[in-house]
């Protein structure tokens, strides 16, 4: 065997050799194998537009138009106002589980468990490793490395989230509507506690994006529990947290010395079939925004 032969012979087995390396110690190489096939979903009512007016801003009114896959599953939101116009695709990889969504990425194992993410322009990248009822969630949030614990309830929905120097519970109802939010420091002191009341009727947004219930709950209250509340209270609808049954009356705080604890309240006009069709929302005391629902 000349040179030549034996160095290319040594490069294939090098190759090789990393190869096998990587795959052996990269646990989401092992894992990505998510298995299944798409299947359609049967919901109450289907949003074709939704339309958001500020109260004394007409020029930040923000409109958001639906579509739907042949799995009755969410395919596209346009969401445009005066200043901006953005079309948004959701892909699904398997067994409904949404690979894509907002221009991130969702990866799952073979049992259907997300086990990674990844936002556009990387503010959050972090892989979940599964043990029963607790995930670790390991990687970069808001642009920062922490570790972040969730446990889970017997309905396997988050009833702790731990950081490194804090902790926050979460309470719900028999529907598994979040009703009670709670920060604490290490030294487990209260620092914020919320209640959540719902209506009786159906959310229009629930039992969609199922598969990215834990990644949009660590959006939400990965920092606190106080900044979960009050991007909920700021959303003007529940699209971006849809798992919640009923729909959002109001968001109290409890802890606070201010005069008005209500980080919001909304009012309701339903149609016969119970849904909501607008909503009037008082933010911190004042008349903040009307919301309207259209259907197909």
């Amino acid at each position: 065997m000349n040179f030549k032969q034996t160095s290319i012979l040594l490069i294939l087995l090098l190759t090789s050799s990393f190869f096998i390396s990587c795959t052996q110690n990269d646990p989401i190489a092992e894992e990505d194998t998510c298995v299944g096939d798409n299947y359609t979903i049967t919901l109450g009512r289907y949003i074709k537009k939704m339309n958001r007016t500020p109260v004394n801003n007409q020029s930040a009114v923000r409109t958001s138009e639906f579509t739907y896959n042949e799995f009755n599953l969410l395919a596209t939101e346009r969401e445009f106002t005066s200043a901006y116009d953005e079309e948004y695709i959701f892909e699904y990889q398997c067994n409904n589980n949404v690979s894509e969504m907002y221009r991130d990425f969702y990866t799952y194992n073979s049992a259907g468990e997300i086990i990674s993410f990844e936002a556009e322009g990387g503010s959050h990248s972090y892989v979940l490793t599964h043990n029963g009822q607790t995930i670790l969630a390991k990687g970069k949030f808001m642009s920062a490395n922490q570790e972040i614990t969730l446990e889970l309830n017997a309905a396997n929905l988050i009833s702790k989230l731990s950081r490194v120097d804090s902790y926050s519970t979460f309470d719900y109802d028999s529907d598994g509507n979040l009703t009670n939010a709670k920060d604490y420091d290490s030294n487990d002191s209260l620092l914020n506690a919320y209640e959540i009341k719902y209506d009786q009727n159906p959310n229009p947004f629930y039992g969609q994006l199922k598969s990215a219930y834990l990644v949009r709950f660590l959006d939400f209250f990965s920092d606190s529990a106080a900044l979960g509340m009050s991007n909920l209270s700021a959303s003007g609808d529940d699209f971006r947290f849809p798992y919640l049954k009923n729909n959002i009356i109001s968001i109290e705080e409890k802890t606070s010395p201010a005069p008005y604890k209500f980080l919001l309240e909304n009012v309701f006009t339903y149609d016969t079939l119970n849904y909501p069709t607008k909503i009037k929302a008082i933010a911190n005391g004042a008349y903040n925004s009307d919301t309207e629902y259209k259907y197909y």
